[in-house]
Parts: C-alpha cells; structure tokens; sequence
C-alpha cells in the first residue's frame, strides 16, 4: 500500500523541497507567508510597543505614546493603567501617521492619548495593547509595561530676577523679583541682610530704598530674598551684595575731618 505522499506524488517520490524562500522580495514574502495550503488566509497578532513612552507629565495628567502595527488586518489599541496594577482603567488610544494602506496596512502606526484625572504624586503602572478586528484572547498583544510618577501635590514657588549690586547716593533703589506658584497659591516674601537704609515689602518682596551719603562705601553682603507660599514651601534667589557709591564717584569726607587741623593751613579752589 503507497504511502499518502506517495499517492499524492504520483509517482511514489518525495516532491521537491525549496529552502531558498529569503531570494523573494519582502512583497512576495509577506504574501506566500500570509496562506496557508488550504488556502486560508494567516494574519499575525497585531504588533504593540513593548513599552510606551509618557510625556507631559502633571499632577493630575499624563501623555501616552506607542508604536504599533496592524500585522495586516485592522486592528484596535488601547493603554491599561493603575496605581497598583494594570487592570484599574483602560483609555482607547488614537491613531495617527497611518501607513499608506491605512487601517489594515503592515506599516507602522502611532497610537497616543491623555489619561485625566490621575492623582498627584502617585506612580501609575501602565502597558499598552492591541487587537484584531475578531477581539478574541488569541488575538491580543500586549506589551510590557512601564511606570510613571505624577508631579508632587504641592510644588514650591519659583523666584527670579537680577538685582543691581551697586547704586549712588541719593538715587533711588528698587528691585522687585518674579515669583510663581503652580497652585496659585498666596505668596509671601522674606530677607535676610536688609541694608539699613533700605526697605522691604514681604508681599511683593520689593526691595527699595534711598542711600545718603553717610551711606557711601558701604556693602551689603549676602542679601537673600525668599518667597514662601501657603504649604511653607519655599525657594530662595540666590544672595547677593549691594554697594552704595559717591554720586561723582569720588570718596567723600565730612567737615569733622579737619576739626584738628588749624584754619590757616587750609586752602579752598
């Protein structure tokens, strides 16, 4: 009795087998890899990022990105996220920069989207996941997986600004830094090495101020300026020193220099 391949041989002998299938074009390839010899069509699972990236990150939102690949059959993708495991909530992901065959295409695609309503500083797991047009559990893909942290409850105020480290006598002094919170909070303004003859304003940190010229040659040093809002964070502008200079730049004097001197050894020009 002839053996099943014999008979479908014909002539009782193996049929030849071809290991050369690499020579075809990627086109050609991708067809003879997609039938099988029935005539059926294959189709490979959809291909995902094995991890996502995240951008934008705040205290309450967070921006999903990922490749994926429809694998030659359109194809759905959507993120899993949770503060303790993946499966707490799922949010679609929408394509973009489809392929040029569009959804059903091999090509590569972008799949993104923006989870709201997270909780600040808390660090979410997440994964991104695809499947075919039949939805069923072996047609999913489902990549790695990732972590993010959200931004802190309550961030500290910023301050900037630059101030001049020197002014004349006389002349007036004003310098106001720039300070923002992220919550909006109320702000208030501290100092440390005020110079004497200057002023300060602790709700809008403004350092003002008149010198005289009892005030000439003198440094203020290490000035710090800091602002605090109402959960007592705080950031400070770095110190800095402030001198007070003759109005013609010259050294000054006063009349008590010459109290010893007799009245006749002097000379005025």
């Amino acid at each position: 009795m002839s053996s099943n391949i014999a008979d479908r041989g014909g002539s009782g002998s193996m049929p030849p087998v071809y290991d050369d299938v690499l020579k075809l074009d990627a086109a050609k390839r991708l067809i003879a890899g997609a039938w099988h010899v029935d005539g059926a069509l294959e189709f490979a699972n959809p291909a995902v990022d094995a991890e996502a990236t995240v951008s934008a990150i705040t205290k309450t939102s967070a921006t999903l990105t990922g490749f994926a690949n429809d694998n030659g059959r359109s194809s759905s993708y959507y993120y899993q996220y949770g503060p303790q495991d993946y499966n707490t909530r799922t949010i679609d992901g929408t394509q973009s920069n489809l392929g040029t065959g569009g959804d059903g295409s091999v090509t590569s695609k972008t799949v993104t989207n923006t989870i709201s309503g997270l909780n600040c500083g808390t660090s979410y797991l997440y994964r991104m996941r695809g499947h075919d047009q039949d939805a069923t559990s072996t047609r999913l893909t489902t990549g790695l997986g990732s972590s993010f942290t959200t931004s802190a409850c309550n961030a500290a105020p910023t301050i900037s600004g630059t101030p001049a480290t020197s002014i004349v006598q006389d002349v007036v002094y004003s310098f106001i830094p720039a300070a923002f919170d992220d919550e909006n909070d109320a702000l208030t303004f501290s100092i440390v090495n005020k110079p004497t003859w200057a002023s300060f304003s602790t709700t809008t940190g403004a350092l003002t101020g008149s010198p005289t010229n009892v005030d000439v040659g003198t440094t203020t040093t290490g000035i710090v300026i800091t602002v605090t809002d109402t959960s007592n964070a705080s950031n400070s502008l770095g110190g800095f020193n402030l001198t007070v200079i003759n109005i013609n730049g010259c050294s000054s004097f006063k009349s008590t220099d010459f109290i010893n001197y007799p009245s006749t050894n002097l000379k005025f020009v």
